[in-house]
C-alpha cells in the first residue's frame, strides 16, 4: 500500500524536518517530545509521517496519542500503512495532513505510549511548504514499505517538472544493519550512501532535471527498507559563491568573494578553519548576482601554513558549502 502527496504551488518552497529517530517506548509515562522553529516565511500546508516498528503487531495498549502544539491528531494505533516483514518485525506508518496546526513561531511533536510491548518511533519527519517570491514548487511524496533488496523506483511526476530546475531528494530509509544505499539517476550514475544500523534520513538533489528520468534505490541487505521519499522540484535560480582572489601581505590576508551564480543569496559567511577549529567567522549579508565583496583578516603570527576558507550561503532555506584550502 502507499500513499501518496502531489501538489504544485506558485510562489512557495519547502522545508522537510526530521522530528525524531530512533526512540523507544516501554511501559507507563513513556514519551518524546520534539520542538522546532519555521523560517521567516509562513508555512501554509504541512504533513507529518511517523514510522514505527516493534516485535509483533502491537496490541495491548493502554494509552497512544501523537499530537502537535497540544493538538490531538489521534488516540488510537491504527496505522495507515503496515506490513509484517518477517517473525520478529511489525513495521508501521501514521501520514497526517496538519496545514490547520501549523503556527509561523513553530511547533511541539509528542507520542505519548504506555503499553507493555516495546515499540520503536523510527522516524517522524514534517513536510512543510512556505510562502516565498522567488521559487515555484512541485511536491512528490510516497510513503509505503518496500524492502530494498530489489530496485526500487522513485515515482517522478509527469512531464511537468521539466519547467523546474532542481530536484531536492529526501529519503527515510531502515537499515538493519551498517550497509550502503545505492542511488541511481537514469541508470549512469550510482552515488553510494552509508547506511547506519536504524532510521537514516538522506538528503541530496539533482541540479540539473531537463534529462531526468528515473531514480531507482537498492541495497545488498534484504532487512533493509524504504519508508518514504520526497522529491521536491524547485523553479528558482540559484546563487554560485566563490573565493575569486586572495593574497597574502606578512599576516594581512585578503579575500574577494563574488556570486556567479544568477540570482541573489539570502545570506552568506565566511569561516577561516585551522585544524578543525573555526578562528573567525564574518557575515557578508546579501550578495546579488555578480556582486563581489573583499574581506581583510588579520591571522595569528604563528599561524599554520594551511588553512581552510569555507564560504556557506543560503536561497530558498537552502544552506551551500564550498571549501577551499589555502597555503599560506
Amino acid at each position: 500500500m502507499r500513499i501518496r502527496i502531489e501538489e504544485e504551488h506558485k510562489n512557495s518552497t519547502f522545508a522537510i524536518t526530521s522530528l525524531v529517530e530512533d526512540y523507544v517506548l516501554q511501559g507507563q509515562g513513556s514519551q518524546v517530545i520534539s520542538k522546532t522553529t519555521f523560517p521567516r516565511y509562513k508555512p501554509f500546508r504541512g504533513y507529518l509521517i511517523v514510522i514505527v516498528s516493534s516485535n509483533n503487531k502491537v496490541s495491548d495498549i493502554i494509552k497512544w496519542k501523537v499530537a502537535l502544539n497540544n493538538i490531538a491528531l489521534t488516540r488510537e494505533f491504527r496505522p495507515h500503512i503496515d506490513a509484517k516483514i518477517n517473525e520478529k518485525l511489525y513495521q508501521a506508518i501514521f501520514v497526517y495532513e496538519v496545514s490547520k496546526i501549523l503556527s509561523s513561531n513553530g511547533l511541539t511533536f509528542k507520542i505519548s505510549y504506555e503499553g507493555k510491548e516495546r515499540i520503536k518511533i523510527d522516524g517522524a519527519v514534517l513536510i512543510t511548504l512556505h510562502q516565498y517570491d522567488d521559487d515555484n514548487t512541485y511536491l512528490l511524496c510516497n510513503s509505503e514499505i518496500i524492502p530494498l533488496i530489489d530496485y526500487y523506483e522513485m515515482e517522478l511526476p509527469t512531464q511537468k517538472y521539466k519547467d523546474y530546475r532542481t530536484a531536492y531528494i529526501h529519503m527515510g530509509i531502515i537499515a538493519q544493519k551498517p550497509s550502503q544505499l545505492h542511488f541511481i539517476v537514469d541508470s549512469n550514475q550510482n552515488i553510494l550512501f552509508p547506511l547506519g544500523e536504524g532510521f537514516n534520513f538522506i538528503e541530496t538533489n539533482i541540479h540539473d532535471v531537463s534529462s531526468l528520468t528515473k531514480i531507482k534505490l537498492k541495497c545488498d541487505n534484504e532487512m533493509t527498507r524504504h519508508v518514504f521519499n520526497c522529491v521536491v522540484f524547485s523553479s528558482a535560480l540559484q546563487p554560485d559563491i566563490i573565493l575569486n582572489h586572495y593574497e597574502l601581505n606578512e599576516n594581512n590576508l585578503k579575500l574577494q568573494v563574488r556570486n556567479v551564480g544568477a540570482s541573489r543569496a539570502d545570506a552568506v559567511e565566511v569561516l577561516i578553519i585551522r585544524s578543525g577549529w573555526v578562528m573567525q567567522r564574518l557575515s557578508l549579508g546579501t550578495m546579488n548576482s555578480n556582486e563581489e565583496k573583499s574581506i581583510n583578516i588579520v591571522l595569528p603570527k604563528d599561524i599554520a601554513r594551511k588553512v581552510m576558507v569555507r564560504i556557506l550561503w543560503r536561497k530558498v532555506l537552502r544552506t551551500f558549502v564550498r571549501d577551499y584550502q589555502i597555503t599560506l
